[in-house]
């Protein structure tokens, strides 16, 4: 766009992922289902994987996997809720040096 902003165009190929590379994705995940454990967080509320992949000539790929585990949630979450809702003790300041 040309004042900024996001324009969706369709893909110059066509469709990104043809139907047989749809199928091996299909199954990777009823494989990732019934031969991995499942893992869970402080909660008990079960983790999702992070899969990485990729299709070489067609064929799927497997770079990676393992469970997706959100490092430093909570102290993002607050640092998050003092931006949105400031404290009396910040001055409604942010420090941009301060590591996360």
């Amino acid at each position: 766009a040309k004042q900024g902003g996001v324009t969706w165009l369709p893909a110059p190929a066509g469709p990104v992922l043809k139907p047989e590379e749809k199928q091996q994705l299909r199954n990777l995940s009823v494989e990732v289902h019934e031969k991995y454990k499942k893992i869970y967080n402080e909660q008990n509320v079960e983790l999702p994987w992070d899969i990485e992949f990729g299709f070489v000539e067609g064929d799927l790929t497997l770079f990676q996997i393992r469970p997706l585990i959100e490092r430093g949630q909570v102290l993002a979450d607050n640092i998050l809720k003092e931006i949105l809702v400031p404290s009396q003790t910040n001055n409604n300041f942010v420090n941009l040096n301060q590591s996360i």
